[in-house]
């Protein structure tokens, strides 16, 4: 009886990873930079993002082509959606008192 082996990722060259690297890191500063309310930055990183993709088109996977178009879809809707909200929003504002 054989031995079962785990599933493994696709045959990804060392660049294929190097580049769904790339993508990841970016994706991640773009939703840190919406967490801080900033749609302008997190725009800024997507279209880094797209840059990559249409100046990688016809030389990448479908592996690659499958993480710049499902992450680049997860990004423009947390844009559209907005950052959520803070703490800070849930607390009711202090009210100065008058103690004049």
């Amino acid at each position: 009886m054989s031995e079962s082996t785990p599933p493994t990722a696709p045959d990804l060259d060392e660049n294929a990873v190097r580049l769904l690297g790339v993508i990841n890191l970016l994706a991640e500063m773009a939703m840190q930079t919406l967490k801080q309310g900033e749609a302008d930055g997190a725009r800024s990183f997507v279209e880094c993002i797209e840059t990559l993709q249409v100046k990688t088109q016809g030389n990448v996977g479908d592996v690659e082509t499958q993480a710049f178009e499902g992450i680049l879809y997860q990004l423009r809707m947390a844009i559209v959606k907005g950052p959520p909200p803070s703490d800070d929003a849930e607390k009711p504002q202090d009210t100065p008192s008058d103690e004049s």
